[in-house]
């Protein structure tokens, strides 16, 4: 995969407080500057990140974040639940209406 890297004009500023300031003479070259600016940034965050995702926490940083894959597991689940439960009214509406619907024909 061979990605371009930014135009000519394109600049990051750093102010006093780590804050990156992105000039870029279009949008590809402004997302490439951003994304270079968070790995510049925050890379270990980053990484971990990635690896936590892939549940492979645990290979590159111990053994006592065998339990990441579980929990985020868990926490998805629980999204999901929790989605069902506030959208089941809906559901439910859906329903009396094509049943009022199917009457009337």
């Amino acid at each position: 995969m061979n990605t371009p890297g930014p135009t000519d004009g394109t600049e990051i500023l750093w102010d006093t407080y780590g804050v990156p300031h992105i000039f870029a003479p279009d949008h590809a070259s402004l997302f490439y500057a951003y994304g270079y600016a968070q790995m510049e940034a925050h890379a270990e965050l980053l990484v971990r990140l990635y690896a936590q995702a892939r549940g492979r926490a645990a290979e590159f940083y111990g053994e006592d974040l065998t339990d990441d894959y579980d929990s985020v597991h868990a926490k998805i689940l629980q999204l999901f639940e929790d989605f069902a439960e506030r959208f089941a009214p809906l559901e439910e509406t859906n329903n009396f209406y094509e049943d009022m619907t199917s009457r009337q024909q």
